[in-house]
């Protein structure tokens, strides 16, 4: 058993080059939607979430895990010494969120067409 199996792993009968050209497409397109998702988060989303509460900007907190961080702002803080950016962490977290709901969105809109498309041919 364990013969057959490197046997069709071995001459790549699993593997077509269409699928490898469309894998690669799909990672530059998945790519590329997470870095316009991330510029709206933070160039859009969090400032509007910051002036409708007042100047909120939860990128910018931390916790000092030293007493020798006393500064105010998250780059100065981690110069002085070693500090928990959860508010970073909370603004990678809405990213992923929101990657994955487009996900989602783009999955569900290319199932309804795929499934319009097998019904057409079948």
């Amino acid at each position: 058993m364990l013969k057959k199996s490197l046997a069709f792993v071995s001459d790549g009968s699993f593997l077509t080059r269409a699928s490898i050209i469309e894998l690669g497409i799909g990672l530059m397109v998945v790519y590329a939607v997470q870095e316009v998702i991330s510029k709206l988060v933070v160039g859009v989303i969090a400032p509007m979430l910051g002036a409708l509460t007042g100047g909120f900007w939860f990128a910018n907190y931390f916790l000092g895990l030293s007493g020798a961080v006393t500064a105010s702002t998250l780059e100065e803080a981690q110069k002085q010494g070693p500090v928990l950016a959860y508010g970073e962490f909370l603004t990678t977290l809405i990213n992923f969120v929101i990657v994955l709901a487009a996900a989602v969105l783009v999955l569900r809109v290319y199932n309804r067409f795929a499934g319009r498309a097998s019904e057409d041919n079948g």
